[in-house]
């Protein structure tokens, strides 16, 4: 069950969910430091990691799953976000250099068709990053946040999954070591945690985070229906003010 945009809204408003954010994007950060000049597409619930490039990359926009909602962004400006389905995306073949999936792999229930679109949207020299919960930490056990629903993976898992879909995995890293919790205590500790996961508990950490690029060579899935190329902004079907 895909897990509703007021509620992965109102976590990242949360403490607990601005201190995830914050570790979670210094994950990302040590494979992607800086994205100035490329083009950014963000799905499943990117948005506060997509935030720090919005000065940085030449274009960047968020799509969202139609099941899960949409809310506006950035809070300044034209909304940046567009509804979608999973298994047909309305952008042009190879329309990014960069494509982030958060809060998305690990609810599709369409993985290959979902694979497929995102392998076909991306350059043939760009990169995909994939953040998912790992199954062997404690954020995949509990269900008071996002990281609870969906699919967990480990890092073996994921790797393989892209292989079996055109991707070659480049590198990996993982983050969140902190414990779900919103006392005061752990929120204070949350950076301490972080550093000791980062050198003795790597294998539990709350979430994977796998780059990889498209295997040109196997060639372009082949479209089962003809396939309108819309404006970004045409996909929006229902807006929650931020």
């Amino acid at each position: 069950m895909v897990t509703d945009v007021v509620d992965l809204r109102d976590f990242y408003n949360s403490s607990l969910g601005k201190m995830t954010s914050a570790h979670i994007f210094q994950t990302i950060s040590r494979l992607w430091p800086t994205l100035e000049g490329h083009r950014l597409l963000g799905l499943g619930y990117p948005l506060p990691y997509l935030d720090p490039y919005l000065d940085q990359a030449e274009s960047v926009i968020a799509m969202m799953p139609a099941q899960q909602g949409i809310i506006t962004w950035p809070n300044e400006g034209p909304s940046l976000c567009s509804l979608i389905e999973e298994d047909e995306f309305p952008l042009p073949d190879e329309s990014f250099d960069r494509i982030l999936l958060v809060h998305a792999l690990e609810h599709t229930s369409q993985i290959r068709s979902f694979l497929r679109e995102v392998w076909r949207v991306l350059d043939s020299n760009g990169r995909l990053m994939i953040v998912v919960p790992n199954r062997r930490g404690i954020w995949a056990r509990l269900d008071h946040t996002p990281f609870g629903h969906g699919q967990p993976y480990t890092m073996t898992q994921l790797s393989n999954l892209l292989r079996e879909n055109m991707f070659t995995p480049l590198a990996s890293t993982r983050g969140l070591y902190s414990l779900p919790s919103s006392s005061r205590l752990m929120l204070t500790a949350g950076g301490v945690m972080e550093k000791i996961g980062e050198k003795s508990l790597q294998k539990f950490s709350g979430v994977i985070c796998i780059e990889a690029v498209k295997q040109v060579y196997a060639g372009t899935p082949v479209r089962s229906r003809t396939r309108f190329h819309l404006p970004v902004l045409a996909g929006i079907r229902k807006t929650i003010p931020s």
